[in-house]
């Protein structure tokens, strides 16, 4: 996945520049400071400008750094795809690894080049699905039950509190452990 994942995202990202609301967004972190962008987000989204407190410092204001990061980001969570299918559906590895790929290179979202503004929201879908992957995890566990579950329900906070973008995902959730128990009868 991560060949294919450089093979569709990384091929010239060097030559890539920021994009759409990034400007503004590096603008104000680097000429105003890191606080007036969390106040920027803080009517909105709150928690979306502490993720950008994080990120902003340590990946700098270089496009570049961005566009691998984004493309990390994007091989990562089609690696959690992958792992949540597999702990679903452990006798089909085939299909969790083409539905994987599918996940990873759809060209349903043709915005992937604005890497700032969407590695944060990889960061974001990649606790969920790591949460995700956690609470089903913990179904099946009983020495690390409680631990599981409550590393799950810390990601799943930074979801919800985060951005609104993958909220009604969290039903999924249901759907997922009924699979998990029906699957073990």
């Amino acid at each position: 996945m991560l060949f294919i994942a450089v093979l569709t995202y990384g091929l010239f990202f060097w030559k890539r520049g920021f994009y759409w609301d990034e400007f503004p967004w590096a603008w104000i972190y680097y000429r105003l400071g890191p606080d007036v962008l969390t106040k920027t987000f803080s009517t909105s989204r709150p928690f979306w400008g502490m993720i950008y407190q994080l990120t902003m410092p340590v990946i700098g204001p270089n496009p570049w750094v961005w566009q691998l990061l984004a493309l990390g980001l994007r091989w990562v969570t089609a690696l959690l795809f992958w792992l949540i299918l597999r702990l679903l559906w452990p006798e089909h590895p085939r299909p969790a690894l083409w539905a994987s790929l599918l996940f990873l290179v759809y060209p349903g979202m043709g915005q992937h080049f604005i890497s700032m503004m969407y590695s944060h929201f990889y960061i974001v879908l990649s606790c969920y699905l790591l949460s995700l992957y956690l609470s089903l995890r913990a179904l099946r566990s009983e020495k690390y039950r409680v631990f599981l579950f409550a590393a799950s329900y810390l990601l799943a906070a930074v979801n919800l509190l985060t951005m609104e973008y993958f909220y009604f995902l969290e039903f999924a959730r249901l759907f997922l452990f009924w699979r998990i128990f029906l699957g073990d009868e």
